[in-house]
């Protein structure tokens, strides 16, 4: 029978364990659920953010692309397509070139494969159908016809691919989209590029490349160069995901989420270790018996690993589903709210199955593989006689005989009863430490946010009104005169004059001194590889041109009042001067501030040279004094796009007025006092609708909201985590006692007949758990606060977050104590009454 291991015996032998305990089978089973899902939800998450992430970078290319041709023909773009490397090569074609403010937009038929790789389709109304219909990105709608509103009208002027002679075309906008990308693109319908017929040779066919494998891809895009004819490496760009630093960066955002997975494992292998142990004390006599008639130690692992493969067969799909359900809900709530570009969606690739799979089995299989290989290699005589502890001695028999029982005796008894089970409970308490030691980790980081300081690094006021003229947050429009008088009386009748900062705009050229114009001129030539790249859709060689040849540069001149000027010099980067109150409020000085490379996230060391403190520029014929200066520019976002070199100035409110008579304000900032800002929005909302203004308003909630979001983005994930973890230890725990209680069924009934009552064995039983969960509790809270905190800090420093406020929490700890007193008192109820089913003298006369 047992001559050579039959695979149908030790199958039909593991199931008859798992019939025969039940609710062991049951706890090991939901926790493999828990131990995959958790795999999964990392695996899953890792992959989701991971292509999420990369989809971003790619963004940064203008395209979704691997590769990116342009100026190809017809013949050389269907070549493409057929290349074996390529998986796919959508195409346009230029109809013609739309060159406004600098900036230079294409019109083409619309492609309806190429058009998602540049985040080009259109989400509001409908594609063009006739010659004067066109579909655009609304900033760029905004940029060139002042308004992005679906059926008006715009005017543009266009150089068709074959000619040399501007056409000027009225159009009606039927269908917009919102994009992360630069829109260079407008889709016309294929009726009016009928209108403007092209030879197949002309090279006016823009290609995005996508290949089946990326691996050496600039090598890839060399030889492809070479089999359609493109010489010229200027017509092909390799996405800049695959730039060695991005791919860096990728790496290390996933890795942050990886680095949770040898946690999850170790939980999972000590409460597995736990269970398994106890089980093989349970079942050693019944495997000595085997033994006895023929049974080898490999037979013998054999059953247990058959046991464990049928457990994990049952867990792992719906570890799955709880994977793919948390991984659902935390990119609906925490990663992608609020965007619904395509491309962010949820991934769920088959090797994150496999890999889940594979992390559960091993986690299993090592913790089944001592107790499995101690049990397989005792005699006979040793397993038949195993009582899974050290022999009764007769001073403690003595001291339970009688019926009355001393308080102290009792305690006595109990103590020795979780002296007797101090291996076992190692693995439950080892679990427990690390739940609460991660969970305590993730309290202190999640409370350390300091919601406040977020909010005040983003906004410093309680509400922000934009005229109807800003409408898209893109850029001011000085001759907009919709923050009326009046509207700015009533808020003032609600909050007061003094918590109402307004704030003026103008646009002008600077004629620069000779010494000034020479810094920024030799600056930019020395860093001009730098700049091109950047700045090639904003008329970059056009503005330096003009800037070399009239000594003149953009300027957004800015009329401030005393709050916003305060609350801008505390937020402003690199300072350089003072701010004088008095003096900028009464004299002509101004702070100045500039482009520089950080605006465009590059290194610190080139910066836009600015007027020195205390030397004179000259503002429409007007002379301001510098104050100071600051590297950064406050308000860059609202510069027109082509201003490619410009200045920031700040004069004040009283001398912008003087100077440019008649202006609106283009924004309010409001303080509201004792919590007015619902006031605050009704007085806006009725106005605008009493004048049908259509005003930009943001406030405060909405970055404390954000701020909300940022720190359940970040922390979300870890949150859950150790929610799974905590229900995987406190599951070990349940099991823990459990099998105390049940597997001492002999014992209980020797105190029985001995004259304990069953209250007495219940208080015993109780005070066991709670003696344990007291000295558990001990070390949790210990280890948590001497743990958590230097670990927050060491993760803080090595990952400086400028938000961080240290704050100290036991919470999880807490909660976790309270669920154990809770169990610690409730599961003896529970299996006393399961160990009372059989009499004394049934019990008395089992084997084990």
């Amino acid at each position: 029978m047992f001559e050579h291991i039959n695979t149908k015996l030790c199958r039909k032998l593991a199931i008859r364990e798992i019939r025969f305990h039940k609710v062991r089978s049951v706890l090991t089973i939901l926790m493999a659920v828990l131990v995959t899902g958790i795999f999964s939800f990392v695996l899953f998450l890792v992959s989701t953010e991971g292509a999420g992430y990369e989809y971003q970078i790619r963004g940064m290319s203008n395209t979704q692309a691997d590769i990116l041709f342009t100026g190809l023909t017809k013949q050389q773009a269907e070549r493409l397509s057929e290349l074996k490397d390529v998986k796919e090569a959508p195409w346009y074609q230029s109809v013609g070139t739309v060159s406004e403010g600098g900036a230079s937009y294409q019109l083409a038929s619309y492609s309806k494969g190429y058009a998602p790789t540049v985040e080009a389709v259109p989400t509001r109304g409908r594609l063009p159908e006739k010659s004067d219909e066109i579909a655009m990105e609304v900033q760029a709608a905004y940029a060139l016809g002042g308004s992005s509103r679906v059926g008006d009208s715009i005017t543009l002027s266009f150089v068709p691919e074959q000619g040399e002679e501007p056409v000027k075309q009225e159009f009606t906008l039927v269908g917009t989209w919102d994009s992360n990308m630069y829109s260079y693109l407008m889709w016309v319908s294929d009726e009016l590029a009928d209108q403007f017929p092209q030879p197949a040779n002309t090279a006016s066919i823009t290609a995005g490349v996508n290949l089946w494998r990326t691996w050496h891809i600039e090598e890839k895009a060399e030889k492809l160069a070479r089999e359609i004819g493109v010489t010229d490496p200027q017509q092909y760009t390799v996405n800049s995901v695959f730039q060695e630093e991005n791919a860096e960066r990728i790496t290390s955002h996933t890795a942050s989420i990886l680095k949770n997975c040898p946690i999850v494992f170790l939980c999972g292998f000590l409460m597995f270790f736990s269970i398994f142990q106890m089980m093989l004390e349970l079942d050693i006599q019944f495997y000595g018996r085997m033994k006895t008639i023929g049974m080898t130690p490999l037979q013998m692992r054999c059953v247990v690993y058959h046991w464990v493969g049928i457990l994990v067969l049952f867990s792992v799909p719906l570890g799955w589903l709880l994977g793919y359900g948390l991984t659902q809900w935390v990119s609906a709530t925490f990663v992608l709210t609020g965007n619904d570009l395509p491309g962010m969606s949820l991934v769920l690739p088959w090797y994150d199955f496999v890999l889940s799979l594979l992390g559960t089995w091993v986690t299993v299989f090592l913790a089944a593989f001592w107790p499995a290989l101690k049990a397989s290699h005792m005699t006979p005589l040793l397993a038949l006689h195993y009582t899974g502890h050290p022999t009764r001695h007769p001073k403690r028999d003595k001291e339970i005989s009688g019926h009355t029982y001393h308080p102290n005796s009792l305690f006595l008894i109990a103590w020795k009863g979780v002296a007797r089970q101090k291996g076992r409970m190692a693995f439950a308490l080892a679990a427990l430490l690390v739940s609460a030691v991660f969970a305590g980790v993730v309290a202190v980081q999640y409370i350390s946010r300091d919601l406040e300081k977020f909010v005040s690094n983003k906004f410093s006021f309680d509400y922000l009104v934009k005229g109807d003229g800003q409408k898209y947050n893109v850029f001011y429009d000085p001759d907009d005169h919709s923050l009326t008088p009046e509207l700015y009386e009533r808020l003032s009748k609600a909050v007061g004059n003094q918590n109402i900062s307004r704030v003026y705009y103008a646009e002008t050229k600077i004629k620069l001194t000779d010494f000034l114009w020479k810094e920024i001129v030799d600056y930019y030539e020395r860093n001009m590889e730098y700049y091109q790249d950047y700045l090639q859709y904003v008329g970059f060689e056009e503005a330096f041109r003009e800037l070399k040849e009239d000594h003149t540069i953009s300027a957004a001149v800015y009329g401030v009042e005393e709050e916003y000027m305060r609350v801008m010099t505390n937020e402003m980067f690199d300072l350089a001067g003072h701010y004088d109150q008095e003096m900028f409020e009464h004299a002509p000085f101004a702070y100045v501030s500039g482009m520089n490379k950080n605006t465009m996230n590059q290194a610190d060391d080139y910066d836009q040279p600015l007027p020195k403190e205390g030397s004179v520029l000259s503002v429409d014929e007007a002379d301001y004094t510098v104050m100071g200066t600051a590297r950064r520019p406050y308000n860059s976002m609202f510069v027109k796009p082509d201003a490619a070199f410009y200045l920031e100035c700040y004069i004040s409110m009283a001398n912008f007025q003087k100077q440019y008579p008649g202006r609106s304000p283009v924004e309010l900032l409001i303080s509201a006092p004792n919590g007015q800002e619902k006031e605050v929005a009704r007085i806006v909302d009725s106005y605008q609708e009493e004048k049908g203004y259509n005003y930009f308003t943001i406030d405060r909630q909405l970055y404390y909201d954000g701020g909300r979001m940022s720190v359940w983005t970040m922390l979300g994930p870890k949150i859950i985590l150790s929610a799974i973890l905590f229900l995987i230890a406190i599951l070990g725990f349940i099991n823990l006692i459990l099998h105390r209680t049940l597997a001492r069924s002999k014992e209980f009934a020797v105190y029985r007949s001995l004259g304990m009552s069953r209250g007495e064995l219940l208080k015993l039983l109780i005070l066991e758990n709670v003696l344990f969960t007291v000295m558990a509790g001990v070390l949790v809270y210990g280890i948590s606060a001497i743990a958590a905190g230097p670990l927050v800090q060491y993760l803080n420093r090595s990952e400086p977050d400028v938000w961080f406020t240290y704050h100290f929490t036991l919470a999880p700890a807490h909660v976790l104590m309270a669920v154990l007193i809770i169990l610690a008192v409730m599961l003896p109820i529970f299996s006393v009454h399961v160990t009372e089913q059989e009499s004394i003298t049934r019990r008395l006369n089992m084997d084990a």
